[in-house]
């Protein structure tokens, strides 16, 4: 269980509703990552564009990758 609670998608700002459905149309699922970090709605895109280009776009090893997201 985690610490931080999940943003609430009926009372969460316009923004991070619309962020949410552009990922869900794209195919890609929100994680309770992205809905932990929404609390930031400020932060909520660039986070999401860094987990982006470290997941899907580099042609980090599995390891390599692992520890940048850690980090």
């Amino acid at each position: 269980m985690s610490r931080i609670p999940y943003i609430n998608r009926k009372t969460a700002p316009p923004e991070t509703i619309e962020l949410f459905a552009k990922m869900e149309a794209n195919g890609a699922s929100v994680l309770n990552l992205w809905q932990m970090a929404a609390h930031s709605p400020a932060t909520l895109p660039h986070l999401v564009r860094l987990g982006n280009a470290v997941l899907a776009k580099t042609s980090l090893d599995p390891k390599l990758r692992e520890l940048a997201i850690l980090r």
